[in-house]
C-alpha cells in the first residue's frame, strides 16, 4: 500500500526555476487522493540540496533549508510541500545524496507516518535513481521520455492517472479527479462522475458548456450553459489515450432553450414587480438591498460564467450565462 510520494525536484517538478507544463494542477489533483485504506496520501519532496559534506552545522543546514524553501515559493510548490520539517527532506539534512537509502529514510521519518519504504513511492527523471530506490522495496515512477522499461509518463497532466493506479487501482474516486484533471485541461469539461468501468474504459458523465444557437432566445442567442454529457475515457497502461464525449441531444437542448427563457421571464417580472412598488407612491419606495433580494432567485440560477467560458466566448459575447440543466429521465 503506497502512503507517502517522494517527489525529486530538479528536472522532475522544475527546470530552470520554472515548474513543467500542468504541475501545479497535477499536484493539486494528487493531493486530493487517498490511500487503499482511505488515508489521506502525503506527498514529499527528496533533493540533493548543498553538500552534506560541508554542510555539517545545524545553522548551515538550516541556512540552505531556507534557500531552498525560496525555491518553493517562488515556483508556487511551497503550498503543496507544508509543513515545511514533515514534507521536504534535502541531502544536506539527510547527511547524504541520492540514491542513498539514507535519503529516503529521512524522508520517510521527518513525514511523521511511520511509514515503510515498501508503502512509499519515488517520482524522478533519473533512471538511476529510480532503480536504487527500487532495490530498497520503493515503488517507482519515471518522469520523461529518456526513461524505458520503467513505470512512466512523459506529461504532468498524465501523472495522476498513472499514480492513481498505482495507488489503488479499485479506488474510483482517486480515477474520477484524474480524469477530470484531463478532461478540463483539454476538453473544457467539468467534474467526471464514472458510471462504471471496465479493465481499460471509464464511462460517466460530466458536465460541459454548450452554446445555444436558438433564435428564439433574442438577445440572450449564443449564450453557454453547463450541460450533462456522456463521456468514455480508455485507457492504455494507466494513461489516458481516447476520449469520446457525446453531445446533449436535441430535446436536451430544447429543454435547456425551454429553461433559459422561463428564466428570462421570470427576471422581467421581478423588475416589472419593483417598478410598479417604486411607482406607488402610497407605499415606501423600495430600497436598493429590497431590489437585490428579489433579484436574488435569478441570480443564483443564471450566473455570470465569463472566466471560465471558453476563449471565443469571451471575445463574442459579455453576457456568457451559464444555467445548471439537470438531465430529464
Amino acid at each position: 500500500m503506497i502512503r507517502l510520494i517522494m517527489f525529486d525536484l530538479g528536472d522532475t517538478l522544475i527546470r530552470d526555476q520554472t515548474p513543467f507544463p500542468n504541475v501545479i494542477e497535477a499536484l493539486n489533483t494528487i493531493s486530493q487522493f487517498k490511500t487503499s485504506e482511505g488515508e489521506q496520501l502525503k506527498l514529499a519532496i527528496v533533493s540533493d540540496f548543498g553538500d552534506h559534506e560541508t554542510a555539517n552545522t545545524p545553522s548551515k543546514i538550516e541556512a540552505l533549508e531556507a534557500e531552498f524553501f525560496d525555491v518553493l515559493r517562488t515556483t508556487g510548490l511551497e503550498p503543496f510541500f507544508q509543513p515545511f520539517d514533515s514534507k521536504v527532506t534535502i541531502s544536506a539534512r539527510a547527511g547524504a545524496s541520492k540514491p542513498d537509502r539514507r535519503v529516503f529514510e529521512a524522508a520517510a521519518n521527518r513525514s511523521g507516518m511511520d511509514v515503510d519504504l515498501s508503502e512509499c513511492l519515488f517520482v524522478t527523471e533519473n533512471a538511476q535513481h529510480l532503480l536504487a530506490a527500487r532495490n530498497f522495496g520503493i515503488a517507482i515512477l519515471a518522469f520523461g521520455n529518456n526513461v524505458t522499461d520503467l513505470p512512466s509518463f512523459s506529461a504532468w497532466l498524465d501523472a495522476p492517472m498513472r499514480i492513481a493506479e498505482l495507488i489503488d487501482p479499485t479506488n474510483m474516486r482517486n480515477h474520477e479527479l484524474a480524469i477530470s484533471l484531463v478532461l478540463k485541461t483539454e476538453k473544457n469539461i467539468e467534474t467526471f462522475h464514472c458510471l462504471n468501468r471496465t479493465e481499460t474504459t471509464f464511462r460517466g458523465q460530466a458536465t460541459s458548456l454548450v452554446q445555444l444557437d436558438n433564435p428564439e432566445l433574442g438577445e440572450m442567442r449564443g449564450a453557454f450553459i453547463e450541460m450533462p454529457v456522456d463521456v468514455s475515457v480508455r485507457c492504455n497502461h494507466g494513461a489516458i489515450d481516447y476520449v469520446v464525449i457525446e453531445q446533449p441531444s436535441a430535446v436536451d437542448i430544447d429543454d435547456a432553450v425551454s429553461y433559459v427563457q422561463h428564466l428570462v421571464r421570470q427576471e422581467s417580472q421581478h423588475r416589472f414587480r419593483a417598478k410598479s412598488e417604486r411607482d406607488d407612491t402610497s407605499s415606501k419606495p423600495m430600497s436598493r438591498d429590497a431590489e437585490f433580494s428579489r433579484a436574488v432567485g435569478f441570480r443564483n440560477d443564471i450566473r455570470m460564467f465569463i472566466d471560465q467560458a471558453p476563449e471565443h466566448a469571451k471575445r463574442s459575447r459579455s453576457n456568457v450565462f451559464c444555467p445548471r440543466i439537470s438531465r430529464t429521465s
